[in-house]
């Protein structure tokens, strides 16, 4: 094709893409990183899930920015001349962004809902393990007003013999 029926993007345009890009590339992974871990109540300690920055980073940026190039070929073209893709490098990493980070998206996703299930699952038992507590503690309590000091089965041992 020659240049003059593909719509060119300005060089600013470009590098400005670039940028407004790597903003929500950065911090999109990163705020889903920590709710996620907070959600979870995973520990600081041996946590190695921030490490996936590095790959969830470059694949936000690989999806992020070929839709704003998408944008400025569209806001740049002449009226009356049809809509023609800028640049094939921006469709090629689009298309392998996404084709990449899908299983990625599941995967982190899967684990996000067995963390979730986790933490009900360790909520439910703590809770039910306060109830026998306190149901125990109600029955003693029980026991002793009706019976007294007669209730205890072990003596109570010598305050004076103790040093």
């Amino acid at each position: 094709m020659s240049s003059s029926t593909q719509p060119r993007i300005s060089r600013l345009l470009l590098w400005l893409s670039v940028v407004v890009a790597a903003l929500p590339a950065f911090e999109l992974p990163k705020n889903w990183i920590a709710y996620s871990d907070r959600q979870v109540h995973s520990s600081p300690f041996l946590n190695f899930h921030p490490l996936f920055a590095f790959l969830y980073v470059p694949l936000a940026f690989g999806l992020f920015w070929p839709i704003l190039i998408a944008i400025a070929a569209w806001a740049t073209r002449r009226p009356g001349q049809p809509l023609v893709w800028p640049a094939k490098a921006a469709l090629i990493v689009f298309i392998l962004s996404a084709c990449c980070s899908a299983p990625l998206v599941v995967l982190e996703h899967r684990r996000y809902v067995y963390g979730l299930e986790a933490v009900r699952a360790e909520q439910q038992r703590m809770d039910t393990f306060r109830a026998e507590q306190e149901q125990e503690k109600q029955k003693a309590l029980t026991q002793l007003k009706t019976n007294g000091l007669a209730s205890l089965s072990e003596p109570l041992p010598d305050l004076r013999s103790t040093p």
